[in-house]
């Protein structure tokens, strides 16, 4: 509106009417199109504008074009420079033309045009303006006049008021936050780097008013949005007024920062919530009773700990209790307004107190599903508060009683990395349910894995529109600021496959990381800026003021569940102690600890002060306070004693091996992942390009690779070979059959990197008008989804085969389908590299997680990972998936002969496999599911052999009583195997490829070389390699391998087949003998990059392997 009337201004002294003229004399009536035009303004600027400035002298009635109405009040235009660039010709153009199509018909513009137009192009029009204006001046005793008439200089004075004022309110609201009472310690800048930052901005001098000006009153007419601002129906203010109240909004314990935000109606939404819904907030007497009563609670947990396990590490909350009211507040907000379920996710310090109020919000707003991600900081506060673990369990584990889960079902982590669920109350009576994932000390590790978790929550429990279930996770400043893998999370955001409707991050902000400070932490002003990226509003709130907290937790639910995006709590507090319990931080921060010890001596931390507030307001009495502690410490004693009887803690605690979706477990288990002929010939004959739409235009290439996919699997050949793709394909199929839900996701594995997969076909008829209206290019058909339907009734497969192409992210994707995959056994849950090595930037998940996750913290998950991997002359960087690595992770023990495969893997923590055969495949991943327990698989998947010859199946392989294959044992064609087989070649993965190759190049028999194909690398398979090592007792056992010695399978492999070698019976033991390595020497590099020096390696290692 203020561009509005400041275009009018200038309309009207380049039509002579300035205030240099003392005759008063009665306006002309104006007209909106003249002096409201974006195009009109651009033309003037032009080499033409002193032409047109002459004829505007001489007619101020001439019709030029209109304004651009919304961009009046969008942040975007908001600049004190006045050669913004929305004044180009091109862009007034523009604006012109949507004002002329406004007018022929209101239902062609946007809604918010429609709107603009019809509430201000009459008011302009029609003269009424003029006519308040006139009314104003006749009133003012300043100016005088009367009977509709006004001076030139008291028009251009009004004008020019309230054009300023209204930039005045647009810099409060755009830069306030940075001049807010944020900081509990009064020391520290809440923002970092101020240089982005002109505080003149705010001054009223900067827009031409004075101390003189306070109090005169300035007419604004009609403007909605700064009447609601005011609270004001009348269409006058003053200077004093709006600037206290500006203060009050924006610049007290609140800070808000949304006007990045570009989105007109989530930056009104905010607006509406600071300055109108939300401004005259205050908490209830019950609200304040129950606000206290949490508060008590983290500080007397807190000193109980103190006093009773001093020489602990615990990673307290104390000096941000104010995080308990708030994590509860977003809870039962949430339920209010239909949440049912919350996955969180937190880190160390501060936890509980904040969450607190985001739950209760959260159940308000109908969240039944709270999925949490935390640190360690404040956890266990958190336990015993939020999520109510017994304290009898938490005091236990302090005693350092508590023995390994083996024996009586509790954890293998530090109990401040633990997690916890349970089902609640709100104080609405509205029940919730937490999830509290457990967490590593990697910070910010746990984020995407709290996002997975809630996507998986919300597809098992049917939350199409993501309103039941809601992500809520708890960050520290600096690693908020300072890890990477928190962009990569909030990248998923608003991905269509990898959205959960928006995340409630909550910064616990104690304005220091360990021992750095914030100014050597990060380069943005705030810990938060990297939120702005997604457009997510951020609330910077004191967390000594607990009733803002509270209210910060209330606008963030709210606005997560009207948008489902994403939204930030920012709560700066301080750290009562150092990094933990027994650190000094007075050898770092000398300053701040003084203040703090200050502060705490005088009692004035949030606490204290808000006991005394609530006694001031007799909402409470110095008894009744008295009361709540002395109940506190009373349960806490209780729970105390009762920790030391271990007997009786023992008989209580239970291995909490599985959630409510895991108890269908059984029913999926099954040792057979064949499937029949019928079964595999359906699935083919219904992902054929014949079963495609009519209209869908499909490549010719991709069609032939498709049809002949389809035929290898229906024509009655038996001996017709299946490709890898195909195998593929016919395991997702048949599971999809069985009702089983299949997610695949990674960089580009809709096609797949190598063009193997193509489970997504794109039309090619697409037009640019498809384009422009899908985002997407072109229209697409995924086989799996649409084209195979369900045999007993007929319909589509659709969502429960879902593929995705992800964000270039190794860290987040990965640890968003860990999270996934926990969910329910019913899925089976891929994540593919790129490359193998790509794998190395997610290495966190799979150390921290993946890997041990089961044993840690009594979680399985039947994660399925895809490393292609294979030497082929690309490179040190696209050769190795660094086998090594996950082998080295293995837990069983290379010393300890075990026969009995089933139970290997069973106690195994995860599979490695390196399959060459699409049949195997096929059963590895169908065997995910068959089983009683999920376990990790790593597939090493071939590059080189996905359309290879050698490298496929007949049908056979896939139907009848077959299953996967350990170990595929080699060909071999001598009369008298045990005499004449001289070497035994055992390797794993492409290297057989080349091998059989140079065999069948060269005409080698088989009767002297027999080359045997490890499928299963770990767990070791002994009992199969056993078996083939007795079967030939005169030949020397070798292991071949294409990667350096260094590296690959070697060094897993040696020790195993030493131990099977003492295990063999008959001939083999009286021989005796070790295994010998073939293949490249040890190097620092996985790979050469020089095509010479590979192919003469290559051939040195086949030549030797046939070398007799």
């Amino acid at each position: 509106m203020y561009r509005c009337l400041q275009r009018t201004t200038r309309a009207l002294k380049r039509s002579g009417l300035s205030s240099k003229s003392n005759n008063k004399r009665p306006f002309r009536q104006l007209n909106y199109l003249s002096y409201n035009s974006i195009r009109h303004r651009a033309y003037r600027h032009s080499i033409f504008a002193r032409t047109r400035c002459n004829r505007l002298s001489a007619s101020c009635g001439g019709a030029t074009s209109t304004t651009a109405a919304p961009f009046l009040c969008h942040k975007r235009l908001f600049s004190s420079n006045s050669n913004d660039s929305v004044h180009s010709g091109n862009v007034g153009q523009y604006f012109d033309n949507i004002f002329e199509s406004w007018k022929a018909d209101p239902n062609s513009v946007e809604k918010s045009w429609r709107e603009y137009f019809e509430k201000h192009y009459g008011y302009f029009s029609n003269g009424q303006f003029i006519k308040d204006a006139s009314a104003a001046a006749a009133t003012s005793s300043a100016d005088g006049g009367g009977g509709g008439e006004i001076s030139n200089a008291a028009a251009l004075k009004m004008i020019d008021d309230a054009t300023n004022l209204l930039k005045l309110v647009r810099a409060y609201q755009s830069y306030g936050h940075y001049i807010a009472k944020l900081d509990p310690l009064g020391i520290l800048q809440q923002g970092v780097d101020r240089k982005q930052f002109q505080p003149e901005l705010l001054n009223k001098e900067f827009w031409g008013f004075s101390d003189a000006d306070l109090d005169r009153r300035i007419f604004v007419g009609d403007h909605s949005q700064f009447l609601s601002l005011m609270g004001v129906s009348t269409p006058y203010v003053t200077i004093r007024a709006v600037e206290e109240r500006l203060r009050a909004i924006y610049c007290n314990t609140i800070g808000y920062q949304y006007m990045h935000i570009a989105n007109f109606e989530k930056n009104q939404f905010m607006r509406h919530a600071i300055e109108r819904d939300m401004a005259q907030y205050e908490a209830s007497r019950e609200e304040k009773i129950r606000i206290l009563d949490r508060l008590l609670w983290a500080e007397e947990f807190e000193n109980f700990l103190d006093v009773k396990y001093p020489a602990q590490k615990r990673f307290g909350i104390n000096g941000a209790e104010s995080f308990v009211p708030l994590l509860k507040e977003i809870i039962d907000e949430g339920a209010r307004l239909g949440i049912s379920d919350f996955v969180i996710g937190m880190p160390h310090r501060g936890r509980l107190l904040f969450l607190a109020e985001i739950i209760d919000e959260g159940a308000r707003l109908g969240i039944s599903d709270f999925v949490i991600g935390m640190p360690h900081r404040g956890r266990l506060l958190f336990l015993a508060t939020v999520v109510r673990k017994p304290l009898w369990q938490i005091f236990y584990e302090f005693r350092g009683l508590a023995v390994p889960w083996e024996q009586i079902g509790d954890s293998g982590d530090v109990k401040y990395h633990l997690g916890h669920s349970l089902d609640r109350k709100t104080p609405d009576e509205l029940s919730v349910h937490l999830s509290l994932l457990p967490n590593p000390s990697h910070l910010e590790a746990v984020d995407p894995v709290v996002m997975g978790k809630t996507r998986a929550k919300q597809y098992v429990n049917g939350d199409a529109d993501r309103s039941k279930t809601c992500a809520i996770i708890i960050h520290g400043d600096a690693s908020f600021s300072g890890q990477g893998v928190v962009y990569e999370t909030m990248a998923l955001t608003d991905l269509p496959k990898y959205t959960t409707g928006g995340v409630i991050h909550v910064i616990v902000n104690n304005q220091i990381g360990f021992t750095t400070d914030a100014y050597d932490s990060r380069s943005s002003p705030y810990c938060t800026d990297v939120a702005r990226s997604v457009a997510a509003p951020i609330l910077h709130v004191n967390g000594d003021d607990p009733e803002a907290v509270t209210k910060s937790a209330k606008i963030a639910v709210r606005y997560r569940q009207r948008f489902k995006c994403d939204a930030i709590v920012d709560m700066l507090c301080f750290r009562r102690y150092g990094h933990n319990e027994g650190d000094e931080p007075m050898f770092t921060q000398p300053t701040m600890y003084k203040v703090i010890g200050d502060k705490i001596k005088s009692d004035a931390v949030v606490t204290g002060a808000y006991k005394q507030q609530l006694i001031a307001q007799q909402v409470l009495t110095e008894t009744e306070v008295r009361e709540l502690e002395l109940k506190i410490r009373s349960l806490m004693s209780e729970a105390y004693e009762a920790s030391g009887n271990k007997p009786d803690i023992e008989s209580e605690l239970r291995a909490d091996w599985l959630g409510k979706n895991w108890a269908q477990i059984a029913t999926l288990a099954g040792s057979r992942t064949a499937i029949d002929v019928e079964t595999a010939r359906y699935i083919a004959e219904s992902c054929a390009p014949s079963n495609f739409p009519p209209q869908f235009s499909v490549h010719r290439k991709l069609a032939k690779i498709l049809t002949e996919r389809a035929q290898s699997v229906l024509q009655e050949n038996d001996a017709a070979a299946i490709d890898w793709g195909t195998g593929e394909q016919l395991a997702y199929g048949s599971l999809l059959l069985e009702g089983v839900h299949v997610r695949v996701s990674g960089q580009d594995c809709e096609r797949g990197t190598f063009s193997h997969r193509h489970c997504v076909v794109h039309d090619q008829a697409t037009t640019t008008q498809d384009l422009a209206a899908r985002q997407r290019d072109g229209r697409t058909f995924t086989p799996l989804a649409q084209a195979l339907k369900h045999r007993e009734n007929g319909t589509a497969v659709g969502n429960l085969f879902q593929i995705s192409n992800s964000n270039l992210s190794e860290f987040g994707v990965l640890g968003f389908e860990y999270g996934y995959s926990c969910e329910s056994p019913r899925s089976l849950v891929i994540w593919e590299a790129q490359f193998g090595d790509f794998a190395n930037g997610a290495q966190v998940v799979f150390d921290q997680f993946i890997s041990s996750g089961e044993l840690k913290w009594l979680r399985q998950s039947g994660l399925c990972v895809l490393l292609p991997h294979g030497y082929e002359g690309g490179g040190p960087e696209h050769s190795s998936a660094r086998i090594e690595r996950y082998l080295q992770m293995c837990n069983d023990d290379e010393s300890v002969f075990c026969a009995d495969a089933a139970l290997q893997v069973a106690e195994c923590n995860w599979q490695c496999c390196n399959v060459t055969s699409p049949a195997n495949f096929f059963h590895v991943l169908r065997r995910q599911i068959h089983r009683p327990y999920r376990k990790p698989l790593l597939v090493f998947t071939p590059k080189y052999g996905l359309r290879h010859p050698l490298a496929t199946s007949t049908l056979d392989e896939f139907v009848g009583d077959t299953q996967f294959q350990t170990v595929i044992a080699g060909a071999c064609t001598a009369a008298d195997p045990r005499q004449q087989v001289q070497k035994l070649v055992f390797c794993s993965g492409k290297i057989w490829l080349n091998l059989e190759e140079h065999r069948k190049r060269e005409k080698l028999p088989s009767d002297a070389v027999v080359i045997d194909r490890v499928e299963q690398i770990a767990p070791f398979p002994y009992a199969r390699i056993r078996e083939q090592i007795e079967r030939y007792p005169n030949a020397h056992i070798y292991w071949v391998q294409e990667e350096p010695k260094n590296m690959g399978a070697w060094t897993y492999v040696q020790p195993r087949f030493a131990t099977t070698l003492r295990e063999c019976t008959g001939t083999r033991q009286q021989t005796g003998g070790g295994i010998t390595y073939i293949g490249r020497a040890p190097n620092a590099s996985p790979a050469t990059g020089y095509p010479q020096v590979h192919k003469a390696e290559h051939n040195e290692i086949i030549e030797t392997v046939f070398r007799l």
